[in-house]
């Protein structure tokens, strides 16, 4: 060795010896005196070092291939059904708003909201004593018409007894008095003359009456229509303002939209008031009319009747004294004209439709308001000892047998309901079987802003543990193979470049590709990818690794749950 050489390693055996007295003032003089190795000594240690460290890998890789005993499953083949479940609202599908017919006080209110009821069961009565007055009144009215007219057919029927009877007598004294008529005639003629014109001016005024009462009767049909159309377009309204209510407080709308349907129930409920107003108008106007028709037309008729029977007396008179000297002159005609006639029986008409509009109201209000149908009270719009008007809102009553699930399916899981999909519909503790009936063609925000696409589902079986407006829960199957392959989902692994597996194969772990079909709660179909029998690890969460050497242990087959 080179002294130089020697010089070098001593004074590296030096410094070795120093750091094994370490804080003595020597090692302290010793490092002062430490020069720094050339290159020629530095690479072949580097080298060395790196050759360590690759051998030492070796060793360490070489280790981690072998991964013990590993859990795995069998590809086996069975059934697969993929379950959707949904949630919805309990709705019902028959609603019907139910109406006052009549003007009365309301004596007993058996309508509340939430209560549920049964086809035909009293849920409104009615105080009828103010209707049971007008009915004695229109009865009253009518017994009166046909009174008068019976005068009237008795009185004639005397005035023409009295005129046969004056006949006779005159005939019995013409031979007495044929010389004092003869003085009498020319002024008797005159008054007769005079007596006719007033009977054909009074026989004028009665058939003017007629006619009058006859053209109100046109009017009288044109204000009763357009009431009745106020009323159809009243119960239009009605049921447009309550569907804006149900819409707002179904809280699915805009703000602008909210304020838009506001708008419109202000401006459809002033028309409400406007046709209310309106039909109360005409109801003042119907009511004038009818007392002018039935108590103008008796007025004018008995005092015509009067007027007439007073005169056909003076005839009399004149043409018996007329007789005295004639005594072959024939009784004259007392009897009512054919005018006379048809006036009396317009009278009798008329109070007879006003008794059968008051007995039919009378009936109405008796009978009460009834359910038509089994069902639960939505809505209830009068109170007990309030009065009901003709036309207005009492309550309404939705069924609790034709009912539905609305759904808000969220946009993404459009393509897992169809319209024929059954279900299985939870209601509380309860079980209903289902059927998807429409799906909207639709995706709109839902109140969080999320786009959903409303559905209704049919529940075919329902009772009475049903709850309008109530949360359901809904349980669809989605899609359904029979004899496939399949694996437990959690088996499966997912990564950028798709799904795949860890399958042993002759004690070596390999990763496969698999294409996978429908999933249910438990197993995933296996498409492509693997054969039956093929063992896949359990573990998914990285601990098993391509290239592994592994013993294996089947668990247990995957079973729905």
């Amino acid at each position: 060795m080179r002294k130089k050489d020697k010089e070098i390693y001593e004074e590296t055996d030096m410094i070795v010896l120093s750091e094994e007295e370490e804080g003595s003032k020597e090692t302290t003089d010793v490092r002062k005196k430490k020069k720094k190795l050339p290159n020629w000594v530095i690479v072949p240690v580097i080298g060395g070092i790196v050759v360590v460290a690759v051998i030492a890998s070796q060793f360490t890789s070489k280790e981690k291939k072998t991964g013990g005993t590993v859990e795995v499953v069998e590809v086996v083949r069975g059934d697969v059904k993929e379950i959707y479940n949904v949630s919805g609202t309990v709705d019902s599908e028959k609603k019907k708003v139910f109406y006052s017919p009549v003007n009365a006080p309301v004596s007993q209110l058996r309508a509340k909201v939430g209560q549920a009821v049964k086809a035909g069961d009293l849920l409104v009565a009615f105080d009828t004593s103010d209707l049971e007055k007008n009915n004695q009144k229109a009865q009253m009215d009518l017994q009166s018409a046909v009174n008068t007219n019976q005068s009237a057919r008795e009185q004639a029927d005397r005035s023409a007894s009295e005129a046969a009877k004056a006949a006779a007598d005159a005939q019995a004294a013409a031979g007495a008095a044929r010389a004092q008529a003869e003085q009498q005639i020319a002024s008797v003629e005159s008054q007769i003359s005079a007596k006719s014109q007033q009977m054909a001016s009074l026989e004028q005024s009665v058939q003017d009456e007629i006619t009058a009462n006859q053209t109100l009767q046109p009017q009288l049909d044109e204000w009763n229509a357009q009431k009745a159309a106020n009323l159809e377009r009243i119960s239009v309204l009605y049921g447009e303002v309550n569907s804006h209510r149900e819409e707002i407080n179904a809280g699915n709308v805009s703000d602008e939209k909210k304020a838009q349907l506001e708008a419109e129930i202000t401006e459809k409920s002033k028309e409400i008031s406007e046709k209310e107003g309106a039909n109360a108008a005409l109801d003042a106007q119907i009511a004038q009319i009818s007392a002018q028709i039935q108590t103008g037309s008796q007025q004018a008729y008995a005092q015509i009747q009067q007027e007439v029977q007073a005169l056909q007396a003076q005839a009399e008179q004149l043409r018996a004294s007329i007789s005295v000297e004639t005594p072959s002159a024939s009784i004259p005609d007392t009897s009512l004209t054919q005018g006379q006639i048809n006036n009396m029986a317009i009278t009798e008409n008329l109070a007879e439709l006003a008794v059968l509009s008051s007995e039919e109201l009378m009936a109405k209000a008796r009978d009460g308001i009834k359910a038509d149908f089994d069902g639960v009270i939505s809505d209830v719009k009068t109170m007990e000892g309030g009065t009901a008007v003709a036309g207005g809102e009492l309550f309404t009553l939705v069924s609790n047998q034709d009912v539905n699930v609305k759904l808000e399916i969220p946009a993404s899981d459009f393509d897992k309901v169809e319209v024929g999909s059954k279900a299985v519909v939870k209601i509380g503790k309860y079980k209903y079987d289902g059927v998807v009936e429409s799906i909207d063609k639709i995706a709109v925000p839902n109140a969080k802003g999320n786009p959903v696409i409303g559905a209704n589902v049919k529940i075919q079986n329902p009772d009475e543990n049903i709850y309008i407006g109530v949360a359901a829960k809904l349980t669809m199957t989605v899609a359904e193979e029979k004899d496939v392959l399949y694996l437990p989902n959690e088996n499966v692994n997912t990564s950028t470049e798709g799904d795949f597996v860890y399958v042993v194969q002759n004690g070596v772990v390999k990763k496969k590709a698999v294409e996978l079909g429908i999933t249910s709660n438990s197993k995933v179909e296996i498409k492509s990818g693997l054969k039956e029998g093929d063992k896949v690890v359990a573990d998914t969460f990285g601990t098993v690794e391509e290239g592994m050497k592994v013993t294996t242990t089947t668990v247990a087959k995957s079973e729905e749950k």
